[in-house]
């Protein structure tokens, strides 16, 4: 399973980084990812070494018979009845296809193996698994269920219309949008049973569909035209499937483009939009020196209490009431220039006036006073004795002040930030990493391939 474990990593490592970022922005700041990556993760311990391959589309559009014609076998239901195909039907080429197929919630029984060595010609589908969803437009709720269980699983997804359902609601509302957001699948669509049209009618049809899909945002859709009744498109249909999939595992690159676009998915969510450059940094650094210089002068000022007394301690305890403020002003001095997220994630990281209010009483309390002047030093130096004296023990209790600052509101800050702008660095990293197919890599509309009509 070449290329699983590095997928594997950059799947443990994002979901170590929206840990990260729900302990520095809260819960909100990457809903939904942690659902989305389960599901990546899902299919990575079930192997990418298969392509899974699945047909949709509207009752009546030949889905079934396109499935039997590429399986070259009668197995999918085809009938006059609407909806024909009520469960999932799949095609294996080859074996190990077991776990996926379980977790796709595909029946044992609805599924044809088709690995033996007596039908060597098939080897070309060596790890396909071609499945034939239940018609979109059913009203059975349970058949929507099989077809949203595996519809996020498949690697290749193939919209099958018709002549006289083309512009069918499906194709806007379920597909085009799936194709849109999964951009990191190939996504198809075949015009089926083109025998029900003249050659005069083919080719306008066919441009009105693609018309469609670019309207919709689909940039450069591959269209192709099939019919199953005089076999025209089939193989051109079956090359395309052969070549996505003789290519680097389709399920691999998609996981890949999957992760891709889940980092990207965090990052705008977060919100670290806002990147942190060199000139914002200086800026902020600046601020945090000057708001860290007020505060531990202002608590040294509540801290001494300004005794007459020649060799008096002079402290005082200082309340949580006493250095609210001073916090509070701190945040805002120091975060001034961050944009709006950052300054929320620099506020939640200093420590509360509670805690810095005990953290000063404490740090003051163990401070050991400068040694005395001897009574010769007193009796001969006066005044100047003492204040000496009181500049040395002011020396220590400013060092103090000064740590217990850095301690409490400086160094939480700028680990914070700095732990946000890495994560953030690194989410730009996941999100252009290569792998996705079409447009994964830059966020742009899919393309799977020219905008020409192939049948």
């Amino acid at each position: 399973m070449s290329g699983i474990e590095p997928l594997r990593q950059r799947a443990n490592r994002l979901y170590q980084l929206c840990d990260l970022l729900t302990k520095r922005l809260g819960d909100e700041a990457w809903s939904g990812c942690p659902e989305s990556l389960a599901g990546v993760i899902g299919r990575l311990e079930r192997g990418v070494d298969h392509t899974l391959v699945a047909l949709v589309g509207g009752s009546g559009s030949g889905k079934s018979s396109l499935f039997n014609a590429l399986a070259k076998m009668e197995f999918a239901q085809v009938g006059a009845l609407r909806p024909t195909t009520t469960k999932a039907n799949a095609c294996v080429w080859g074996p190990g296809a077991a776990p996926l197929l379980e977790w796709a919630g595909v029946n044992p029984d609805d599924t044809i193996q088709r690995d033996s060595v007596l039908e060597p010609e098939l080897g070309e589908w060596g790890g396909m698994i071609l499945v034939d969803l239940p018609d979109s437009d059913s009203a059975d709720v349970e058949h929507h269920k099989v077809a949203q269980r595996i519809l996020p699983l498949a690697d290749i997804l193939i919209w099958v219309t018709d002549p006289q359902k083309y512009a069918d609601p499906g194709l806007r509302e379920l597909f085009l949008p799936s194709a849109l957001e999964q951009v990191s699948r190939v996504n198809l669509v075949v015009l089926n049973q083109v025998d029900q049209l003249s050659q005069a009618d083919a080719a306008p049809v066919s441009e009105a569909l693609t018309s469609l899909l670019e309207s919709g945002g689909w940039a450069n859709p591959k269209l192709l035209v099939t019919s199953t009744v005089t076999g025209e498109g089939i193989e051109d249909l079956r090359s395309v499937l052969v070549e996505r999939t003789a290519e680097e595992t389709v399920a691999a690159r998609r996981v890949a483009g999957d992760l891709a676009r889940e980092a990207g998915e965090v990052l705008a969510q977060a919100p670290l939009a806002e990147y942190l450059g060199a000139d914002q940094m200086a800026a902020y650094g600046q601020g945090l020196a000057a708001a860290g210089k007020t505060v531990a002068e202002a608590l040294e000022a509540l801290a001494l209490d300004g005794s007459p007394e020649p060799f008096s301690p002079g402290l005082v305890e200082v309340t949580a009431a006493e250095v609210r403020p001073l916090v509070k002003g701190y945040i805002g001095a120091a975060t001034a220039v961050l944009p709006e997220p950052w300054q929320d994630v620099a506020a939640l990281a200093t420590a509360s006036a509670a805690n810095l209010a005990t953290r000063l009483n404490e740090s003051l309390a163990d401070l050991s006073q400068p040694a005395k002047p001897g009574w010769l030093s007193r009796l001969f130096g006066g005044a100047g004795a003492r204040e000496k004296w009181r500049a040395a023990w002011l020396v220590k209790v400013k060092g103090s002040v000064v740590t217990v600052v850095e301690k409490a509101l400086s160094d939480p800050v700028n680990y914070a930030l700095s732990d946000l702008k890495d994560v953030a660095a690194e989410l730009r990293s996941l999100a252009s990493s290569p792998g996705g197919l079409g447009g994964a890599e830059t966020g742009q509309a899919p393309d799977q391939g020219s905008a020409e009509v192939t049948g």
